[in-house]
């Protein structure tokens, strides 16, 4: 393997790395959201 494909392949492997971690960060937030409105759903439901 020539010094050029390793650089290439560990640049690609960093990009995908960069982008499954913002898809999962975004996940997360989105969970995070739809169970505080589920939250205050039940909340206003119970009033």
């Amino acid at each position: 393997m020539e010094l050029s494909d390793q650089l290439l392949s560990s640049c690609e492997g960093f990009s995908f790395d960069k982008t499954i971690k913002q898809i999962s960060i975004r996940i997360y937030y989105l969970n995070r959201s739809l169970i505080n409105e589920k939250k205050l759903g039940i909340y206003k439901n119970r009033r």
